[in-house]
């Protein structure tokens, strides 16, 4: 069943990617709300035990993935939502995260760097939602550095995926917050779900196929 679930994931994103790079829009707006729901089929039929924290977080991925449909008219209550899956994904995290080795704790720096670099750039063009902003770029910093520990102190393959899709997620958002905040991207939207639906893939495939 769980198989059928990535099939089903895998021909809807291809889809959505191909409407994203050549249109029709239509195919585009009707793919989106499908993705999500696809992938709680691979979750919830292929981990050996389902976290309700890691639920949440895939529907609000998907409560996002339907608001930001109206573009800048729901931006920030795709944020909110998106603000949640993130927060969900690291309590999900952090059950994992005991012992970790003195070295790990050195990825503080580059996501720091990272994150601080991206709310200089974008400042200008943010105005009054600055302060929103940085908490939500700061959220998904820590979401990357606790997937990082996780992998650090469990150093399993499904833990070091679900770390890469954070990785994913991070170029995937600042692809976003660049292309709303700074300047339009050329094939931007392209670039920006390519790179969300790969963090997705990787953070639930990850817990589906191991359950770590």
């Amino acid at each position: 069943m769980t198989i059928a679930w990535w099939c089903a994931f895998g021909l809807v994103a291809a889809v959505h990617l191909v409407a994203c790079a050549r249109g029709p829009e239509r195919w585009r707006v009707a793919t989106k709300p499908l993705l999500m729901p696809a992938l709680l089929g691979v979750y919830v039929t292929g981990a050996p035990e389902v976290f309700a924290p890691l639920v949440v977080a895939i529907v609000a991925a998907w409560i996002g993935d339907v608001l930001l449909l109206w573009g800048d008219r729901r931006l920030v209550w795709g944020g909110v939502a998106f603000f949640v899956c993130h927060v969900c994904y690291i309590g999900t995290f952090l059950r994992d995260v005991r012992t970790v080795p003195g070295w790990a704790w050195a990825s503080l720096v580059p996501y720091a760097l990272v994150t601080g670099v991206l709310v200089v750039r974008l400042r200008p063009g943010l105005g009054a939602r600055a302060q929103t902003v940085s908490l939500y770029l700061a959220t998904l910093g820590t979401l990357g550095v606790i997937a990082f520990l996780r992998w650090a102190h469990l150093g399993t393959v499904p833990a070091a995926l679900a770390w890469l899709g954070t990785l994913a997620f991070l170029v995937s958002d600042h692809v976003l917050m660049f292309d709303r905040f700074r300047r339009r991207l050329r094939r931007g939207n392209l670039v920006l779900m390519a790179t969300y639906l790969a963090a997705q893939a990787l953070i639930v495939g990850s817990f589906a196929t191991a359950g770590r």
